[in-house]
């Protein structure tokens, strides 16, 4: 699932400018996730798309790997694929993590008109309307 976040209809150059990350929990990243992530960085026509592990999350049981063990584990991931890279500030802040403080720290760094796009799983998709003010 992909959620656009821009002032106005995208393009082709405005999409290829667009900072995307693919969030999850990431406990323990797969292939699926590295082909999904690379799949989209062909799709949008974009150079890079960053995995966004989810820190403490409110909506999810207690992760099994800990937030030093998933950054590792993603770092190596990634390792060898210059279309991937790793935003790991849900893992820097203490207490439960909501996407939508993520995301408005997202647009706070790259300004009003800067095109986000974030992407999530079924899995956490099938379950937005429980997501902190989702609505936004």
């Amino acid at each position: 699932m992909i959620l656009v976040l821009a002032p106005s209809p995208l393009d082709h150059s405005t999409v290829a400018s667009a900072r995307v990350l693919l969030g999850g929990s990431f406990d323990p990243i797969h292939h699926g996730h590295l082909r999904a992530a690379l799949e989209a960085a062909e799709a949008l026509m974009v150079a890079r798309v960053d995995l966004l592990p989810a820190g403490q999350p409110a909506l999810r049981s207690p992760l099994a790997a800990s937030n030093h063990a998933r950054l590792a584990m993603l770092q190596l991931a990634v390792a060898d694929e210059a279309r991937l890279g790793v935003d790991a500030r849900e893992l820097q802040r203490p207490g439960q993590t909501f996407t939508i403080d993520t995301l408005q720290s997202l647009r706070q760094e790259a300004g009003p008109k800067a095109p986000l796009i974030f992407l999530l799983g079924a899995d956490a998709f099938s379950r937005l309307e429980k997501w902190q003010r989702w609505q936004l």
